[in-house]
């Protein structure tokens, strides 16, 4: 179904950057294994498009969606990805979930991962991850089809975190910007298209939480907060501080 696609493509587009409420978040076991989790509550870009497509659009859509993709069973079909990119995410899932009479819209992935050096990778290959399932179709009913960003005029999408350095050791999470990179994050269509919509009062917030193996030691950071029983960092910012304060972005965590 074309039209689910072509909503789901702008959701995803939106997820990739952190629009509303979107959360990441990294548990890591004190072997150095565990889980990366993104999710989205794009509720609202359900009501925005339910209100600009009236009830054309939202007759020609599903009344309820709940998929779950096991990225294992899609991977090839994904030409944007490497061999390695694939490799990482193999046994990952992808989640949508949408009730049109409830306006919700949730999309989420899970991706686990066997070592730290992963984490990061995963952070910048999940954008890319949704932006493939959905050109492929894959979640619609007629998944055969698929649809193209290009052909229907959408930046190719991009992320906050193509454009920061996060590293993590046994005993560290550090972030901080990628001074080179950051120098064209101004000529970026489709975060430039994210700022604009806060003028239509729609903000863009990523947080990130991070689930350590023992209670942390040095926290440091302006937009940073520390859990009672030091287990848990949570770290978030908007699509303007971005732009205008990327000093705020960085951290260091130790433990």
């Amino acid at each position: 179904m074309r039209k689910l696609v072509y909503l789901l493509v702008i959701a995803a587009s939106v997820t990739l950057t952190g629009c509303f409420d979107t959360v990441q978040e990294t548990t890591i076991n004190e072997d150095g294994t565990g889980i990366y989790i993104t999710s989205s509550d794009l509720s609202v870009v359900l009501g925005l498009v339910k209100n600009m497509g009236g009830e054309d659009f939202s007759s020609g859509m599903p009344a309820k969606m709940d998929t779950t993709i096991n990225l294992g069973e899609a991977i090839d079909a994904m030409n944007d990805l490497s061999e390695e990119e694939k490799q990482l995410i193999g046994e990952g899932t992808a989640s949508i979930k949408m009730d049109m009479k409830n306006d919700t819209l949730v999309m989420g992935l899970k991706l686990p991962f066997d070592k730290l050096a992963d984490v990061s990778k995963l952070s910048v290959i999940s954008g890319k991850l949704i932006a493939n399932l959905l050109e492929l179709g894959i979640g619609s009913e007629d998944s055969g089809g698929g649809t193209n960003m290009d052909e229907m005029g959408i930046p190719k999408a991009s992320s906050f975190d193509e454009y920061m350095i996060t590293s993590y050791t046994e005993s560290s999470i550090t972030r901080k910007i990628d001074e080179q990179k950051y120098k064209q994050a101004a000529n970026d269509e489709f975060l430039k298209g994210l700022r604009e919509a806060t003028a239509m009062g729609i903000e863009s917030k990523l947080t990130c939480v991070y689930n350590l193996p023992r209670p942390a030691t040095t926290v440091k950071g302006e937009n940073i907060t520390l859990s009672e029983d030091r287990m848990k960092v949570t770290s978030s910012f908007t699509i303007n501080e971005f732009f205008d304060e990327p000093s705020k972005l960085g951290f260091t965590v130790e433990y």
